[in-house]
């Protein structure tokens, strides 16, 4: 792909990158073309005289605009004035993320496809928040006093099914992608040339590559730490807005759990025995059993059975299986007399009196109904052990 191609939503026409390793000092580095080098001077929507704006609103007001507004008044303009200008710069890391490290993979590490993979759907990210900084500039510059932006913040965060798909990928990714970028850095001298060069670009400031993948990761949060701040103020009109908000998150959230359990249930059953087994409804459960794809991992942690064997607890989306380590491997386990398999929808969970560390886990199975006593390690787990269980069973 040609680095100085421009794409929808990215770089304002006429800018491009032309890439050139010079030297300054001895040191070689990538050096750009001085219109990209102040971002002031991109024409990005909502961005010109960036450097011009200040962080409070109020310091750049007339003292007779001031005298006319009441304190909460003075405190909604600084929290719009707050938000489009943090939306200013997110655009504009997206961008430099964009132009620094993806062109620069295309064009000097072409063949090295994995690279690819570091920072997916940046396009899409600019596409729609330079759409969305647009917005909320050109209400910013209709009058003195910015209008109230609730309508514009509810159709932003209204479409949810695009910021769910586009954060919940590019989270579900970055642990992958760090991995990537460890491994390149790590084995590739020209690589970590590269790296070093993009890192004493101004553009950056200072930004490492992790910290840029940490910063889209966190930007959900920084919106809902905004909202939050504007809903103090303004409680009547953003309540829906932060309740998108909240939603798009633990969406995102449980996207990264249910990919994390995925990856996990991988790990498990390639540690388990290829010829352990447990029985399971009258007949053989095995490690092949367990693979099934439609078995999603739920919850996993260790515990004393019975007090007697130190086991492995693994929650599944339709069963609940006992594990135990032997030599390094995982081997289905069976109490003795008892089965260490059985429906998650025949289960219940309940405390033992007085002991905090301790619960039942009861199996209401009509054929063979069987009671274990689990005792985990730290107190503060039982609800957690007892949540996880209880709040899966209740889907089924």
């Amino acid at each position: 792909m040609d680095a100085s191609r421009r794409r929808a939503g990215s770089l304002p026409r006429g800018l491009s990158l032309n890439w050139e390793i010079v030297s300054e000092d001895g040191d070689q580095f990538l050096s750009i073309p001085d219109e990209f080098e102040t971002l002031s001077q991109m024409s990005i929507p909502g961005t010109q005289n960036l450097d011009d704006d200040s962080d409070c609103w109020s310091l750049n007001q007339e003292k007779e605009t001031l005298e006319k507004l009441d304190p909460q008044e003075i405190k909604m303009q600084e929290l719009i004035h707050e938000f489009i200008l943090t939306e200013k710069h997110y655009c504009l890391v997206l961008l430099t993320i964009q132009q620094l490290f993806c062109d620069g993979f295309s064009k000097f590490f072409a063949s090295e496809t994995k690279l690819r993979g570091v920072f997916i759907g940046i396009d899409d990210l600019i596409q729609v928040h330079t759409s969305f900084l647009d917005e909320l500039t050109t209400r910013q510059e209709q009058a003195e006093l910015t209008a109230n932006i609730t309508d514009i913040l509810a159709g932003f965060f209204g479409n949810s099914s695009k910021l769910k798909q586009m954060y919940g990928d590019f989270c579900k990714n970055s642990d992958k992608a760090l991995k990537i970028y460890k491994f390149y850095l790590e084995t590739d001298y020209e690589f970590e040339k590269f790296i070093n060069s993009c890192q004493k670009n101004p553009l950056l400031k200072r930004k490492s590559l992790p910290d840029c993948l940490l910063l889209i990761e966190q930007r959900l949060i920084k919106y809902q730490l905004l909202i939050s701040a504007m809903l103090k103020t303004n409680k009547s009109d953003l309540n829906s807005v932060h309740d998108s908000i909240k939603d798009i998150l633990f969406d995102v959230n449980q996207q990264i759990e249910e990919q994390q359990n995925a990856l996990r249930k991988v790990e498990i059953c390639h540690k388990l025995d290829d010829k352990s087994y447990t029985i399971y409804k009258g007949h053989q459960f095995s490690k092949f059993d367990m693979q099934a794809e439609h078995r999603k991992l739920i919850f996993e942690g260790e515990a004393t059975l019975n007090d007697k064997a130190l086991i492995r607890i693994v929650v599944l989306s339709d069963l609940i299986v006992f594990l135990r380590e032997v030599n390094g491997r995982y081997e289905l386990f069976m109490p003795e007399n008892k089965i260490g398999a059985f429906g998650l929808d025949r289960v219940l969970v309940r405390k033992k009196a007085g002991l905090k560390s301790i619960f039942y886990l009861i199996s209401s199975d009509k054929v063979n109904p069987q009671i274990h006593e689990l005792h985990v390690l730290e107190p503060k787990d039982v609800n957690v052990w007892i949540k996880a269980i209880q709040d899966h069973s209740l889907l089924l």
